[in-house]
């Protein structure tokens, strides 16, 4: 099987899932800070590609190809939800959130804002310049998650919170094999549980629902 060819496949099956999730949590009554959590790329987004690549460098093959597939992805929870008052179901569900993909030119305009609270967004590296891009979400340790371009490998780290460097796919593998919410499976596992907000959500009656129909995609995302 070709790289084009695997990748087709891989991100076939993320979007299935993505797109199953997606429906689960609107069943649940999930309130998405983005009204539109999963948006396909068109030609307009290719464009923004190639622009970037000229900019920059290449990206990451496997990076490439997500953007050639998806615009934009963010499961991020609306905040009356998050921070809920009351509690309900969903109360809290995306705290931590991982599914956060942003598109070309909203992840530029977070790199302009980094560059703002002066994090390191560009480098030299070898005699060569690097450049940062942020991917939208945030790691444990409060370090964006990105990549350094130019970068003609397949799947470079994506960030390193203190547990080891994941990477982009591996980021995605856990993210569906946890029903989108691997922040929640693996705090649930614990004997004790401490929230870290007002109210959580009632894991255990609705992981089974998030799970309906949405299967991992571990089998064809291991690196």
């Amino acid at each position: 099987m070709s790289d084009s060819d695997y990748f087709d496949e891989l991100l076939a099956d993320a979007e299935r899932s993505l797109t199953r999730i997606r429906m689960n949590l609107d069943d649940l009554g999930y309130e998405f800070l983005d009204p539109n959590p999963i948006v396909f790329a068109d030609e307009t987004d290719k464009a923004v590609l190639n622009n970037l690549e000229s900019r920059w460098g290449t990206l990451p093959l496997f990076y490439k190809e997500w953007y050639r597939r998806f615009r934009n992805v963010d499961f991020s929870q609306a905040s009356s939800q998050l921070f809920a008052s009351e509690p309900c179901d969903v109360a809290g569900l995306g705290l931590n959130m991982t599914l956060v993909f942003r598109d070309i030119k909203s992840s530029l305009i977070l790199r302009d804002e980094l560059a703002v609270s002066e994090m390191e967004v560009s480098r030299e590296r070898n005699g060569k310049e690097q450049h940062f891009m942020p991917t939208g979400a945030i790691a444990s340790n409060c370090e964006p998650k990105g990549v350094w371009l130019p970068d003609a490998t397949i799947d470079p780290v994506l960030f390193n919170d203190g547990g080891g460097p994941i990477t982009f796919t591996t980021e995605l593998r856990m993210a569906i094999a946890g029903c989108g919410f691997p922040f929640w499976v693996h705090l649930f596992k614990r004997r004790i549980i401490s929230l870290p907000l007002k109210f959580g959500p009632a894991w255990k009656k609705i992981e089974p629902a998030l799970r309906r129909g949405a299967p991992p995609i571990g089998c064809r995302i291991y690196n």
